[in-house]
This record gives C-alpha cells, sequence and structure tokens, in this order.
C-alpha cells in the first residue's frame, strides 16, 4: 500500500509542530528571570479558541506554569505509523474502534522555568509501543512542558481516530488538575487545563491515571531528547 501524509488541513498531528513553531518565531527573546519567581513572570503565547465551555473545578492550589495549540479533529485513517526513525520502528498497526489505548506522557524543563520538552507514547492493550513522539519548548516551566505532553498527545491520538483511551502520567499536580480534583490558579496554566479538558470530551472515554515515574521512562526519555537536541519529532503521522 501506498504512504501519503495528513493534509495539513484535516488537522492531524503535523499542523501542530507547525503551528508551534510559527508561535515561537513570533515571541519576543524571553526575559531573564529568577527561578524562584512565579508563572506571572513568564511570557504568554496566543490561545487558539475552542468551541466548548471548560470544565468547572473545585478549589484548591497550584505551583509554578505557555501555551498549546488546542483545537482537534478526529481522522478517519485506519493504518499508522510513527514518523519517528527508530531503530526498531514500528510497522503500521490498525486502530481498532473497541480497542483502549494508553497514553504515557511527560515533560520537564531546565531552569523552570527555562528551555523544555515533552515527551508523549502511545502503546496498546499489550503494553506495546506504536507511535512516540517529542516536543521542544523554547522557554517554559516544568507544569508548563507536563502539560505540553498530555494536550499534544491527545490531539495526535484525535487525529489517529483513538476512541478510548487511558492517560497516565506522573505529575500528581496535572492528573488531579484535569479531572477536577484540583483547581487552576496560575494563569498561564489555565489556557493548558482548557485544552485537555476539552480534548478529553471528544474521546468516547478517556480514564486519567497517576503513576510512578519508574512506569514513565520512556515519556521521560523523550521529554529529555527534546531539550538536549533542540528538535520536535512525531508529527508527521503517515497514513496507509
Amino acid at each position: 500500500a501506498s504512504e501519503a501524509r495528513i493534509n495539513q488541513d484535516s488537522y492531524g498531528c503535523e499542523h501542530l509542530l507547525q503551528a508551534y513553531e510559527q508561535q515561537q518565531q513570533q515571541q519576543h527573546e524571553p526575559k531573564k528571570s529568577n527561578p524562584t519567581n512565579n508563572d506571572h513572570n513568564l511570557p504568554q503565547q496566543q490561545q487558539q479558541q475552542q468551541s466548548t465551555q471548560p470544565t468547572k473545578i473545585h478549589e484548591s492550589s497550584s505551583s509554578n506554569d505557555s501555551k498549546v495549540n488546542a483545537s482537534s479533529k478526529p481522522q478517519t485513517s485506519s493504518t499508522i505509523s510513527s514518523a519517528m526513525d527508530h531503530n526498531n520502528r514500528n510497522p503500521p498497526i490498525q486502530i481498532a474502534s473497541h480497542v483502549k489505548y494508553t497514553l504515557r506522557f511527560d515533560g520537564g524543563s531546565r531552569g523552570n522555568p527555562g528551555i523544555g520538552g515533552a515527551g508523549f507514547v502511545l502503546y496498546d492493550e499489550q503494553d506495546r509501543e506504536i507511535w512516540c513522539g517529542r516536543q521542544y519548548i523554547d522557554y517554559a516551566t516544568n507544569n508548563e512542558a507536563e502539560y505540553t505532553g498530555v494536550v499534544t498527545g491527545l490531539q495526535c491520538a484525535l487525529s489517529m481516530n483513538i476512541s478510548n483511551i487511558i492517560v497516565e502520567g506522573d505529575s500528581q499536580l496535572i492528573i488531579r488538575q484535569i479531572e477536577g480534583v484540583y483547581s487552576v490558579k496560575s494563569p498561564n496554566l489555565r489556557p493548558f487545563h482548557k485544552a485537555a479538558t476539552d480534548l478529553r470530551k471528544q474521546f468516547e472515554s478517556c480514564q486519567l491515571r497517576h503513576i510512578y515515574r519508574n512506569m514513565n521512562g520512556r515519556a521521560d526519555a523523550l521529554a529529555n531528547e527534546a531539550m538536549d537536541t533542540g528538535k520536535s519529532d512525531g508529527f508527521g503521522i503517515i497514513v496507509e
């Protein structure tokens, strides 16, 4: 079967990287900030409006925390493979509507705030990796990078036409905020939270689970690779 890239207008994952890079080019050079400062001192990125309303949540506390494109539309493609060139690159796989896939995400910042990276990995029900991606961020806090991982991962899962998903991450704060257990008091995290909750509603089922760091090594490695290389990969999903 012949392979073709998802058209940018179809809202596949490839447009996420292009939109992100465009935002970074338009953004002013970040000002030096004391690492102890909170997120009120960080540059804001332009938010893309969503059609749905944000989820109401209870009051709680959050710590210091840019913005990522939140729009997404499911694709009808039935077969995908990662655009990343790994040594053990997975062959194209069939996406089954009745299967519950698992998305693991992670993110980090060197300097908090400073350069950041996010990693996201998709597994099937046999815990086999079927897709992964990494995203470099010019300037972010740890929590912004974590949110970038879950938001971009969910966008890409929707572009694969996945209906049922389990989202796992080692940041209890992010998981609990998306669940609605914790509120989001940091202004810079609110757009991320809205994006994540809006995306979650587009799945038939979307469960959230907090996991320990030793279970999230692959996503963590991808986030560090993004920071080490300054590159984003995995957005050019291939359809067969």
